[in-house]
């Protein structure tokens, strides 16, 4: 049989099990503070898309130059590449992040925010009022979607592809990946390997930084979920 050889960089705990490829660090940033995320409407990926508020403009400026302190702390590599959803609010984040680099933008459509249908621009509060009963079967399920809209397994499988090529294509590198709340949580899901409710019990805020190396879609470390020091200036 032929024999691997190891990956120069192991997982950092010895109690991981050993990996036969190289790592790819992947810096998760979700986009800041938009008018809808504000106004707590529902705001998805096939629908309206707001440009960030100025909140939103500070906290992309300051996650962009968090990221360098991060890396450093945890002794990563630098990014060599933004990928992020094309939905205005993520392009800007993306562009922040960019911009403190000096490094080239890619566009991926399969990182946009879950659809939500005609969901989209309601207030959560109304949503469970008119349709309590179709909203009780939503919440916690894999499958349900909105009408119109998308399943949580659905925006999972496009996400997880996205990652999968990401990973593959930077292996021994950094990528940031500026997306949206339910697609953080479906990078954490894959990090994670863990229970379904990761897609709904994971909070991910405007801004905030999430930090991995991932060995495969199979396998990863997690350094730093949710970070959000930076954002204590409102």
């Amino acid at each position: 049989q032929a024999q691997l050889e190891l990956a120069s960089v192991q997982p950092r705990s010895i109690r991981a099990p050993r990996q036969y490829l190289e790592p790819t660090t992947i810096i998760v940033v979700r986009h800041g503070h938009t008018e809808n995320t504000e106004r707590n409407l529902v705001s998805g990926g096939d629908g309206t898309d707001p440009v960030l508020s100025k909140l939103g403009e500070r906290e992309a400026n300051s996650a962009a130059a968090e990221i360098p302190k991060l890396l450093k702390l945890f002794d990563l590599p630098e990014p060599a590449v933004v990928v992020h959803s094309p939905m205005v609010r993520t392009t800007q984040t993306a562009e922040a992040i960019a911009k403190q680099f000096s490094l080239d933008l890619q566009s991926d459509d399969r990182l946009r925010e879950i659809g939500f249908g005609e969901w989209e621009m309601m207030d959560m509060a109304v949503l469970e009022t008119d349709s309590l009963e179709l909203v009780s079967k939503w919440r916690g399920s894999l499958t349900a979607s909105p009408p119109g809209g998308e399943s949580v397994n659905q925006m999972k499988d496009r996400v997880w592809q996205s990652l999968s090529e990401i990973i593959e294509s930077f292996r021994g590198s950094c990528a940031v990946i500026s997306t949206h709340m339910m697609p953080t949580r479906a990078i954490a899901a894959a990090a994670l390997r863990g229970s379904d409710s990761v897609f709904w019990n994971l909070n991910t805020s405007p801004g905030g930084i999430s930090v991995y190396r991932f060995f495969g879609i199979e396998y990863a470390e997690i350094f730093a979920l949710n970070y959000c020091a930076h954002l204590t200036q409102k």
